[in-house]
């Protein structure tokens, strides 16, 4: 009879075979499954720092826009940028005036910038030195100043104002005077 030969462990030889979806799963798992996750992981944070910074952005220029939107929706602001604008639009139009056409403008603006800014210009007419125009405001008081100040300044004459209750706290009145002294050029 042979030699009998010791018995051994065979190292190479895995337990499982190759193929076992198992195994493969485990061993994949705990070496490059470990680091994709990590990865990911990684993206994931990033992704959450830059997605807050920039709604923190988004929120803080919402919230200027909405502040300067309700500013120009205040009702002085929008009565005043038409103002200024049929200023702009007077002065553009000085340029193609002749020397009388340019002392009325200059007379008009003058008499158009003694407005108080609590009362609102509807309408505005003038004619041969006479002045006819129409006015909304919410108090008496602003009325009376404005009339006192017509009445006080040497440049008007034969004033005249005529008011009208429109609704509760709502004044519409007219005022028509003459203008006895003109801006000179």
């Amino acid at each position: 009879m042979g030699k009998k030969l010791p018995n051994s462990i065979n190292l190479i030889d895995t337990i499982n075979p190759p193929g076992d979806t198992f195994t493969i799963f485990y061993e994949w798992t705990f070496t490059i499954g470990r680091y994709l996750l990590i990865f990911v992981q990684i993206i994931v944070i990033v992704v959450f720092i830059i997605r807050l910074t920039v709604d923190r952005i988004n929120n803080d220029l919402t919230h200027d826009i909405n502040n300067q939107v309700e500013l120009l929706l205040q009702a002085n602001v929008r009565q005043n940028e038409g103002k200024y604008r049929n200023f702009q639009t007077l002065l553009k139009d000085l340029d193609s005036l002749d020397e009388t056409q340019v002392k009325y403008a200059r007379t008009i603006i003058a008499v158009l910038d003694s407005i108080p800014g609590e009362i609102t210009l509807d309408s505005f007419s003038f004619n041969n030195k006479r002045v006819n125009s129409t006015f909304v405001t919410e108090s008496l008081d602003d009325i009376k100043r404005y009339e006192n100040f017509l009445k006080q300044s040497p440049e008007y004459s034969d004033v005249r104002i005529n008011l009208e209750i429109v609704a509760e706290e709502e004044y519409e009145f007219s005022a028509s005077y003459i203008i006895d002294k003109q801006e000179e050029l």
